[in-house]
């Protein structure tokens, strides 16, 4: 087993597979096909072409076996390719010629860049949301009166959130970048209309906006003064 490299038995096949693709651009049975006078050379360039299909799928079944059987199908082949053995049957020539071929679908698609583009693109859209749709969200500005650490846990504060005319409780995963003294005070951005949800039990009534690259988080402020509660727009 120590003797044994998969990637370069694989490399190997590549190149036998390359070398085939190779092959094919230089004899050009395309052109020789509408040549009557040219039809023997025709049967033997596709002959070897056929071969050569054949002992690279017997090589890639290892690797590949659901695709090596569709291509094995697609050739005509009767045999049991589980059966198969490289001593016997990977060598040239072992195919009988007159074998009849099966139309059947692409088996190794080619990648179109010019779709996989536009499918980008067209997911990227999928992203965008209406004007509508974001006037539905209600950002107001919120300062902090009180912050305590969550037991149990090393991510999260928990925040009493003056609205002006209101007070909301806030669990937010920020312990890691702002200590409970860091955020005590601060004027911040906060969605108010969320679904409450629970998190360590205690109801958490909306989420405060932060700005994350890789591990640094830092929290969206109000860099001048105005009142609790003020929408943003």
């Amino acid at each position: 087993m120590n003797k044994l490299s998969l990637s370069s038995a694989l490399e190997t096949i590549w190149q036998f597979i390359r070398r085939t693709n190779k092959y094919i651009d230089q004899t050009e049975p395309w052109i020789l096909g509408r040549d009557n006078s040219q039809k023997e050379r025709l049967s033997t360039i596709l002959y070897n072409l056929a071969e050569s299909i054949r002992l690279s799928t017997i090589l890639i079944y290892p690797f590949m076996p659901v695709k090596a059987k569709e291509i094995w199908e697609q050739l005509g082949l009767e045999s049991d390719l589980e059966k198969i053995k490289l001593d016997e049957d990977a060598s040239w020539r072992k195919l009988k010629p007159g074998i009849l071929v099966k139309p059947g679908k692409i088996i190794f698609p080619r990648i179109d860049t010019k779709e996989k583009e536009q499918r980008k693109v067209k997911e990227d859209k999928s992203n965008i949301i209406s004007y509508d749709e974001f006037k539905k969200i209600d950002l107001r500005v919120g300062k902090v009166i009180s912050a305590e650490e969550v037991s149990g846990t090393d991510k999260l504060l928990k925040l009493e959130i003056s609205l002006g005319e209101e007070t909301r409780t806030i669990v937010a995963g920020v312990k890691k970048h702002y200590s409970a003294e860091e955020i005590l005070g601060k004027k911040i951005v906060i969605i108010t209309n969320l679904q409450p949800v629970k998190l360590r039990g205690i109801e958490s009534q909306g989420m405060l906006l932060a700005a994350v690259n890789k591990d640094n988080v830092v929290l969206l402020t109000i860099d001048k003064n105005i009142t609790e509660g003020s929408k943003i727009q």
